[in-house]
């Protein structure tokens, strides 16, 4: 779901830099959306290792 979303932002990014593309369209992409990638991949990561440790603790507690 993240995943996707992120990949929909960058697309409609995409197809508005094709009409908005000067110093402002620039910084904003630079400010807000070139931090949105590692930080999703972070985030996505994070969320993988809790449902892993969730999924672990699930299993012992039906021990």
């Amino acid at each position: 779901m993240l995943a996707d979303a992120h990949k929909e932002l960058s697309t409609a990014w995409l197809r508005a830099r094709d009409v908005w593309n000067d110093q402002a369209a620039r910084a904003f992409e630079e400010r807000y959306l070139e931090a949105l990638g590692p930080k999703i991949r972070a985030t996505l990561a994070a969320m993988e290792k809790l449902s892993d440790a969730t999924a672990a603790a699930r299993r012992a507690c039906s021990e």
